[in-house]
């Protein structure tokens, strides 16, 4: 196995990224092309996503490294809107500021506390675009394949350290115990 840093350079070597930028500052001007995006909290990658064209189902959702952080900014929590959740409900402050919320009577809904975790947790985001969804695929094989036995939270990692246990840490945010 390499040591965490090797596998964060061979990461970077693998393709052309845009800067790290905060999550909240750029999720509005992401490029509309099939691309995938690394997300890090506490100096460290947490996950990796894919984005491509979207079937939309009939809506006219949109497309891309764009459409994917619609859906983030969004508050859903599905893939990385999880991930962050998970992050924030092991934080005691996080926990704290809902229950304050909630005694004062102000509305809990699921979405907006997906919206409060990724306040709280505050990732950072960097993504490269590519020209398919294909492309973007196996790019993220590739990345998984360099990352999966650290704290990435992402589908194919988890499945990784779900056969192989002795490889994950359960990633905490700064200032709480494990």
């Amino acid at each position: 196995m390499i040591e965490y840093d090797e596998a964060v350079a061979a990461v970077e070597a693998a393709a052309d990224w845009s800067a790290w930028a905060p999550f909240a500052a750029v999720a509005t001007s992401a490029p509309t092309t099939p691309g995938v995006c690394l997300f890090r909290a506490n100096s460290r990658i947490i996950y990796l996503g894919v984005a491509g064209p979207r079937d939309g189902n009939g809506r006219k959702d949109p497309t891309g490294l764009y459409g994917r952080f619609s859906i983030y900014r969004g508050g859903r929590i599905t893939g990385f809107g999880q991930a962050i959740f998970d992050m924030a409900l092991a934080d005691r402050d996080f926990l704290a500021a809902r229950q304050a919320e909630l005694e004062a009577g102000s509305a809990q809904t699921r979405r907006r506390l997906g919206r409060a975790a990724y306040e709280h947790i505050s990732p950072d985001v960097r993504w490269t675009t590519v020209l398919t969804k294909l492309d973007a695929l196996q790019l993220e094989k590739s990345i998984v394949g360099l990352l999966r036995v650290y704290d990435l939270l992402n589908r194919e990692a988890i499945r990784y350290r779900a056969r192989r246990p002795e490889g994950f840490s359960r990633i905490v945010p700064s200032g709480v115990s494990r």
